[in-house]
């Protein structure tokens, strides 16, 4: 079923009256360069912040090879009244293994207002149902108390520590490891 996902057109999910996630496109580079070089938000992303425009604009373009290539999906969080890109939610997804590893960020102008747990809630059922998955990662540091809290409430469980595994700014660091499986019904259909 996860082969037959990416033969499919890109979808495009609907969170609520005023957000959607969608295809990620050239247009939204200044906007994931300016809340993605934020230091609120780039504190806790163990990743090379873009620079420049042309960064940016070689990020969005590699988030949008991922579906093309078969290796997960990239959506930019964006409002319906205009189309701007406010955050973004990504799945890599190993197809052997029914497995995917979730990653999201979030302009800091929308913190603190319930919008990333929606979108993440509609990206999830997505994965599980639309995709397929049987089980979804999400690694985060153990400083990000909003992370884990937001991790929580989305009923992923703790499963340990990763230590040193991501190696960034010259430092290996230790990840948290936080996982959910697909509902019961899910899982025996595959068995």
């Amino acid at each position: 079923m996860i082969d037959d996902f990416f033969t499919t057109p890109f979808p495009l999910l609907n969170i609520d009256d005023d957000f959607l996630l969608r295809e990620q496109e050239v247009k939204d580079s200044v906007a994931f360069l300016s809340y993605y070089s934020d230091p609120h938000v780039g504190q806790h992303i163990l990743a090379t912040k873009p620079q420049t425009l042309v960064d940016a604009t070689a990020e969005i373009h590699y988030c949008r090879s991922l579906f093309q290539y078969k290796k997960g999906i990239y959506w930019a969080l964006a409002r319906k009244s205009d189309d701007q890109m406010i955050g973004a939610i990504g799945v890599y997804i190993n197809t052997y293994h029914s497995r995917g590893e979730i990653c999201y960020d979030l302009n800091f102008d929308y913190w603190n207002r319930g919008i990333m747990t929606k979108a993440m809630q509609t990206a999830i059922t997505y994965c599980f149902r639309g995709i397929g998955l049987i089980r979804l990662e999400a690694i985060t540091l153990a400083a990000n108390v909003s992370s884990i809290a937001l991790l929580k409430k989305l009923d992923f469980h703790y499963e340990g520590t990763l230590k040193k595994y991501r190696y960034y700014n010259e430092n290996f660091h230790d990840i948290e490891l936080y996982a959910r499986i697909a509902p019961k019904g899910r899982v025996e259909k595959l068995l």
